[in-house]
């Protein structure tokens, strides 16, 4: 195993363009990999993990207070680059060959959040009940305010091409 560090990259890999010269000018960029993890603690927070220089995880909390989080992906299965389906995790109809299937099909993803305030308010009790992809989430009725916000990101690698 041989460790590229920025300074070797362009000599071990000598990636040249399309004209096929040997030319330092021929060459086809050489891009970082980028990895990335985001996922929800038992703390409530939302906590990302990046791949960093000496091949370890680095954590970074994002967001404080994240009680739930949820997806909603949107599935192209028409090839046109819209979506024509909206499946989640909680949709039991989705059978396991139609997931293996699709995951090559999302064009896009909803993502909704419901975010607790850091400090209680006094004489103030949340007795909301909040609307996520597949479920209707209940809080703990306490003095805590909470907000929720919903994301529709679309996936233009998959949804672009197709248009």
């Amino acid at each position: 195993m041989h460790r590229v560090t920025g300074t070797s990259a362009a000599d071990l890999l000598n990636y040249r363009g399309f004209s096929c010269g040997s030319a330092a000018s021929d060459r086809a960029p050489i891009y970082r990999y980028v990895a990335r993890i985001y996922y929800v603690n038992h703390r409530d927070q939302l906590v990302r993990l990046e791949l960093g220089e000496s091949n370890r995880y680095i954590e970074t909390v994002l967001v404080e207070g994240v009680e739930a989080l949820r997806f909603e992906w949107l599935i192209d299965r028409s090839l046109d680059g819209d979506y024509d389906v909206v499946r989640s995790v909680a949709d039991t109809g989705w059978s396991d060959a139609e997931r293996a299937s699709d995951w090559q099909n999302v064009v896009g993803v909803n993502m909704t959040t419901v975010v607790r305030s850091s400090t209680p308010l006094t004489g103030y009790q949340d007795t909301n009940i909040y609307d996520l992809p597949g479920q209707s989430w209940v809080n703990e009725h306490d003095q805590y305010p909470r907000i929720l916000r919903s994301r529709t990101v679309e996936l233009i690698n998959v949804a672009g091409r197709r248009r």
